[in-house]
């Protein structure tokens, strides 16, 4: 569900995005908005290709969108979580491709991602008009019903199983890197060298805004309603994907209740990390990640991203303290005097 706050949020980091971009000898841009996967995505081209490569890449968007939702009756995925125990679903290719990168990070992270988490995330109806804490018991039922070794999936056949009932599949913590990258993808096959695809404040920067000038990204702060930066990142065929507290919550008895939430306790996940940015060459790559890192926390995560090639990540926590993996140290600027960068 797509809401005010999210609508306002999105379109301030939108500008601010284009903002940072600044003045070039590059052509005029040509961009393009829509609503899909609930957020507003936008692409944006900066070098002489033309319209239809930027319609292409927005028509496949909304045919992903109607495979990979779950707000969509007649999906995919919906297809798979109304099937019975032990009932092979057929799935289209694109459905493949994010389940088997789906199932990589739920066995990487031990299941702290979780793409069979939708019992808990109806249960709570985050970012819905039925938001609200659901009873213990309840809750316990739908934890029973998450576990991904629960399923079985034939990458060959294109079929995915479950063998037990109730369980339900959710690839939102994922969809929306994978559309970015098939997104590249078109446009770079149509000739474009140069453009920014934006979901949400999810961003992939093609190529470079000048001649050896990267693109800059700005981080935003997870306590700003209206999309103020705590800094900036260059980035040249990049993802910026982030994660937070602040992307979709509600509130209940004064207490605030996002949409990260726990495949161990069912809850939203509760550590020192306000927000996390990932920076890697992959956008599904970096959605998985930003969860996993996410919940694991400022020292776990920052130790796991440590271990991972062309990955890097900021990390803002509840303290206005900033953290950086090694690649970002050289790079990112502080630009939000709120905020204390902290180095090893």
């Amino acid at each position: 569900m797509f809401n005010d706050k999210m609508y306002k949020t999105t379109i301030m980091i939108l500008l601010t995005i284009l903002l940072l971009t600044g003045c070039s000898t590059q052509a005029e841009p040509i961009t393009k908005s829509t609503l899909q996967f609930g957020t507003i995505i936008q692409i944006t081209i900066f070098d002489d290709a033309d319209l239809p490569a930027l319609e292409k890449a927005l028509a496949h968007m909304r045919s992903l969108e109607e495979d990979l939702s779950t707000s969509i009756e007649s999906s995919n995925v919906n297809a798979f979580n109304t099937a019975a125990q032990n009932v092979p679903v057929k799935l289209e290719p694109h459905t493949v491709n994010v389940i088997e990168k789906g199932l990589y990070y739920s066995a990487f992270s031990d299941g702290l991602f979780d793409i069979t988490i939708q019992p808990v995330v109806d249960l709570w109806g985050i970012g819905s008009d039925n938001a609200a804490v659901p009873d213990k018991t309840s809750l316990l039922e739908a934890l029973d019903k998450v576990d991904y070794t629960q399923l079985v999936f034939d990458v060959e056949d294109k079929t995915l199983m479950k063998t037990k009932g109730g369980v339900k599949i959710d690839l939102g913590g994922i969809a929306k890197g994978y559309a970015a990258d098939e997104a590249i993808r078109i446009l770079k096959e149509n000739g474009v060298t140069k453009a920014l695809v934006n979901l949400g404040g999810n961003v992939y920067a093609l190529g470079q805004k000048d001649k050896n000038t990267p693109w800059n990204v700005g981080i935003q702060d997870p306590e700003s309603a209206q999309g103020d930066m705590v800094g900036i990142v260059p980035v040249t065929d990049m993802a910026v994907i982030t994660s937070g507290t602040y992307e979709r919550y509600f509130e209940e008895d004064g207490i605030r209740y996002h949409h990260i939430l726990s495949t161990r306790d069912g809850y939203p996940v509760n550590n020192e990390i306000l927000g996390i940015s990932i920076i890697t060459d992959s956008a599904i790559n970096g959605d998985a990640l930003s969860t996993v890192i996410y919940t694991e926390g400022l020292k776990a995560g920052l130790k796991t991203v440590e271990t991972l090639e062309n990955v890097e990540a900021i990390f803002i926590t509840k303290d206005k303290e900033i953290y950086l993996s090694s690649g970002m140290r050289d790079s990112f600027e502080l630009t939000n005097t709120d905020y204390t960068l902290i180095t090893p």
